[in-house]
């Protein structure tokens, strides 16, 4: 894996043997992956709900535990996982690139290209190509897709590994966070996200609402639930509303033949009777 760190000036025209091969992808592979769960974890914690971690929580569950308690600090963890991010990305880019270039240099050569300039600028452009293919889809795209689809998973399977990194880098965590937080402040007037912002208001509820319903992402209870909460937030209050002329109430003494006959001449089916033990009429 000493291939990874070569000098890259000289035209490679034969290569290293297989294990020293195998062992610089593998490396490569590995840094690719490593950003890859930045990528995911970051993403499933913005994600997740505390409402999902506290049944797991009441079980018992100690991951749940440590992601909730991840969620009440938010900035420090994304600053984490933001510096876990560039960091791979940035030796990705200086081992990986001109790694991948004096791999390929020998092929081009003996594909017949002898001319340096030429076989360097093909090298040079497939590697690039290379990297850039592996960082984004296995680096970027898919962890971050796995982190949206299923952020409770992946938080609780990854939580262990991102504390463990905040514990080995936690003074360099400390400087982008306390840098961050002073930016925003001093050079934007803003200030970091509180504890409480990370609830929804009533209006996000009704926007996660409605999207979840039509992303069909809601359990038929929970469809029932939906819909008969539409109903009632759709009712006007005209609509409920009976006038006191329409009142018609039963005495509670009143015989059940007298009932019967006072319900029957309203003429319409009623849902409820309004009993009374005063005056007769009073409702």
């Amino acid at each position: 894996m000493h291939h990874l760190f070569a000098d890259a000036g000289a035209l490679v025209t034969e290569w290293d043997d297989g294990g020293s091969i195998v062992l610089s992808l593998v490396g490569i592979l590995l840094l690719v992956l490593l950003n890859g769960f930045f990528v995911a974890v970051e993403f499933s914690l913005v994600k997740v709900r505390t409402s999902q971690l506290d049944p797991l929580i009441e079980e018992g569950r100690r991951t749940a535990a440590a992601v909730k308690h991840i969620l009440g600090h938010m900035d420090a963890y994304l600053s984490a996982t933001q510096f876990g991010v560039t960091v791979t990305s940035l030796v990705l880019g200086a081992l990986g690139e001109p790694y991948m270039e004096r791999l390929l240099e020998p092929l081009f050569w003996k594909a017949g290209i002898h001319a340096p300039a030429a076989v360097a600028g093909a090298a040079w452009a497939f590697g690039l190509a290379i990297i850039t293919f592996l960082h984004i889809i296995l680096g970027e795209l898919a962890p971050k897709y796995l982190g949206i689809r299923n952020p409770l998973p992946m938080s609780l399977l990854l939580v262990r590994p991102l504390q463990l990194f905040i514990a080995v880098f936690k003074p360099f965590i400390w400087l982008l966070t306390v840098s961050a937080n002073f930016l925003l402040r001093r050079v934007f007037g803003i200030s970091p996200v509180a504890d409480s912002e990370l609830a929804h208001s009533e209006e996000e509820l009704r926007v996660i609402l409605a999207e979840s319903a039509r992303a069909d992402e809601v359990s038929p209870m929970g469809k029932e639930i939906l819909a008969r909460y539409r109903t009632m937030v759709d009712k006007a209050s005209a609509a409920v509303e009976t006038d006191l002329e329409e009142f018609s109430a039963l005495m509670v003494r009143m015989p059940a033949v007298t009932a019967k006959a006072r319900i029957a001449s309203r003429g319409a089916i009623l849902t409820r009777a309004v009993c009374a033990a005063g005056a007769e009429g009073y409702a």
